[in-house]
């Protein structure tokens, strides 16, 4: 019997191994919270990797991980998270990988400096050549490289933008 479980136990931090380290994870998310809400507009106080499992709609000719983790995220200044000319809620939880619930700590008239949140959240990692790559999730997009000419451009580009993150961030089937 103790021979079985300790087999058990084995599997299982196997298969807790698999895919990329906590630091990683870490960085990777300290990276797109920085890239997303702007640079030292919040920092993660508590990080915990809490596993991995294969991503269900992986290509068959690639390998990906869904990876696990619970966080702790404090903000650098105040946030009005209701907004619509920021990233806001919705953005939020998509970023994070996190469900209906896995964030907590949002404020309906906004949130101020020193605020906590606590994140229940997953992010995707594709096995490329160079080891585990973050994978970009649904609805988000890389930062355009071309800038529009003048401030009227830029006003309508972000217009543009904001509707169209909007429209994306719909579950699928809707």
């Amino acid at each position: 019997m103790p021979r079985i479980f300790l087999l058990g136990l084995f599997l299982l931090l196997a298969a807790c191994g698999r895919g990329p380290d906590g630091d990683t994870v870490r960085h990777d998310l300290d990276q797109r919270l920085q890239q997303t809400l702007g640079t030292d507009s919040i920092r993660i106080v508590d990080f915990r990797r809490q596993g991995s499992a294969s991503d269900a709609h992986q290509p068959e000719d690639s390998e990906r991980r869904v990876v696990y983790f619970d966080a702790t995220l404090e903000l650098n200044q105040d946030r009005d998270f209701s907004r619509w000319d920021i990233p806001g809620v919705a953005s939020l939880v998509s970023l994070l990988g996190a469900g209906p619930r896995g964030l907590s700590g949002i404020e309906s008239g906004g949130n101020h400096r020193g605020d906590q949140l606590k994140v229940h959240g997953s992010m995707i990692y594709q096995k490329t050549a160079d080891g585990w790559q973050l994978h970009t999730p649904q609805g988000f997009s890389r930062a355009p490289v071309e800038q529009p000419a003048n401030a009227a451009d830029t006003q309508r580009e972000q217009l543009i933008n904001a509707i169209s993150t909007a429209l994306h961030l719909a579950p699928e089937g809707i």
